[in-house]
């Protein structure tokens, strides 16, 4: 297949991928080279495994902390107002929210001050101030609770199968396209002749 026809069938490809519908290993062999297909395949599998990392131990163990903060802060708010309203009992369990906070705060901290990379399972700046209430503190990123600033549920983006084969198709019709222009200009400039100015009269102009 000449470069001309593998690019309109790569075109081919990408439109129909992005109108949903299905092109098969056969189809990609047939524009992608070999080592391409065994790329291809290799970063699918690497996305298959990065969606079965698990939450590091650390991050479940904040999300435990949490709970049991918003737990007591739950309940300083069901005593703090109406028919069951009761200072005592809400101050009570204010007080013990601003220790759970406090405590899930500084665990984090120091989780965080030691591998960097839990980092990317909150939501937000750890080390900036943070309010003890369900809404003024990191979440683990995903959590159901509205708080929760990132909803996804990965701290990284995995790709489709789809997205894969598009990338690659993309990649292989750039590198054609420009190997094309290329080869184009290459035969253009052998049919432009530079000028003779040896025989050239310039007896008229003053320099």
């Amino acid at each position: 297949m000449n470069t001309d026809k593998r690019i309109k069938r790569i075109q081919t490809l990408l439109d129909r991928l992005n109108n949903e519908a299905q092109v098969s290993t056969r189809e990609l062999e047939a524009v992608l080279t070999q080592a391409e297909i065994i790329e291809l395949h290799k970063s699918w599998s690497e996305e298959k495994a990065m969606g079965r990392i698990k939450k590091p131990t650390e991050i479940v163990r904040y999300g435990e902390l949490l709970k049991t903060a918003c737990m007591y802060y739950g309940k300083m708010e069901h005593y703090s107002s109406g028919r069951k309203k009761n200072i005592s009992l809400s101050k009570k369990f204010s007080n013990k929210a601003d220790s759970a906070f406090e405590k899930a705060i500084e665990y984090i901290r120091d989780m965080v001050s030691t591998d960097r990379e839990l980092a990317i399972w909150l939501d937000r700046n750890v080390f900036k101030e943070a309010g003890y209430s369900p809404a003024g503190v990191p979440r683990v990123i995903g959590s159901k609770n509205f708080e929760c600033l990132n909803k996804n549920k990965r701290p990284y983006r995995l790709m489709t199968k789809k997205q894969l084969k598009i990338t690659f198709l993309e990649k292989k019709l750039e590198e054609l396209l420009s190997g094309s222009l290329e080869a184009f200009m290459e035969v253009e400039s052998l049919h432009i002749q530079p000028k003779n100015v040896r025989n050239m009269d310039f007896s008229g102009f003053r320099f």
